[in-house]
């Protein structure tokens, strides 16, 4: 199943940073950045882009090869904590391996190096809801008919967006197109939220869903709904840590003290990394540091997002760029 696959042997729980904990925690301790360092991990490619043939070439179909779709893992010396967001992403702009290391859109479809010509002085961040561990939420594309039984995606009249963005189906026109102009087949829809409520569509997963729909420059669609499914979920496993977690035994009052969990309370997966999503950043110098080159009609396909997993002192980076011939 997903959640097995989802879940590494042997992951012990790392529960969040607790008031007690942080009591300990000077002030100085607790906001510095210039002491984290971070190391970039060439021996861990993420394997949607690199060993997964399969999802390798449906995520260059969609216009998101290796070549402009930019997966990364990082080492920390220094711990994370709840609340240091902003410095650690700021202290992870400044630092010579990720500098060296981290490429940007070069507008045309690809990748070039960001050559920080400053030091960063300021990131846009905001956090990004990852609790999902199962892919059933997209399920909800059923009873409205975007996907059909068959697993086919719904066409539709073809609708063109700004930078040479074509929708010809259903999938594309949920994600893409403001609910105001979504084709006749999506009418009886009051929004979005009759298929996939907001808060679930904050989720990372069904925000990587988005982004696979979306795909890059010069994007061929796909007609079946199986080939994204797995493109995000093995992006999403390259991108977040799932461990499992056994649940505290609850006195339900017919229990004799013997300390066994009921089996309603056994092993449950859960995603143990916080996920953070770059908006923007600056320069000292004022100028803004060039993550969006393309920024005028490619919303769904211009993201950053930061998974860091503190038990594990890591962090993973999804990039793209917006790219278009048009």
């Amino acid at each position: 199943s997903f959640c097995t696959l989802l879940a590494p042997p042997a992951c012990t729980y790392i529960p969040p940073t607790t008031a007690e904990e942080m009591a300990g925690v000077t002030i100085e301790e607790a906001t510095r950045t210039d002491g984290f360092t971070f190391e970039f991990d060439a021996a861990r490619p993420f394997a949607a882009l690199t060993s997964d043939k399969e999802v390798v070439d449906s995520l260059s179909k969609w216009g998101l090869p290796p070549t402009a779709l930019l997966g990364q893992h990082y080492r920390c010396d220094t711990f994370f904590r709840r609340g240091m967001a902003d410095e650690f992403i700021l202290a992870l702009f400044n630092d010579p391996s990720f500098a060296a290391n981290f490429r940007v859109s070069d507008g045309k479809g690809g990748l070039r190096p960001w050559s920080p010509h400053a030091k960063v002085r300021s990131v846009k961040v905001t956090p990004v809801r990852a609790t999902l561990t199962s892919l059933d939420v997209f399920d909800a594309f059923d009873a409205p008919g975007i996907v059909r039984e068959s697993g086919h995606i719904a066409r539709c009249m073809d609708i063109y967006l700004p930078g040479g963005v074509t929708v010809a189906n259903l999938l594309r026109a949920y994600f893409l197109v403001d609910p105001e102009e979504w084709p006749e087949q999506l009418l009886d829809l009051d929004g979005p939220d009759d298929v996939i409520p907001a808060e679930t569509r904050d989720e990372l997963l069904v925000r990587l869903m988005k982004a696979a729909v979306a795909g890059g420059a010069l994007c061929q669609w796909d007609d079946e709904f199986e080939p994204y499914k797995d493109a995000v979920r093995a992006l999403y496993k390259d991108l977040v840590v799932v461990g499992k977690r056994v649940a505290e035994a609850h006195d339900s009052g017919d229990v004799e003290g013997d300390g066994n969990a009921s089996a309603n309370n056994g092993p449950q997966l859960e995603v143990q990394s916080l996920v953070y999503q770059v908006h923007a950043a600056e320069f000292a110098d004022g100028m803004e540091v060039p993550l969006f080159p393309r920024n005028d009609a490619g919303d769904a396909s211009n993201y950053m997002y930061v998974a860091i997993h503190p038990h594990r002192r890591t962090l993973s980076v999804l990039y793209h760029g917006f790219a278009s011939p048009f």
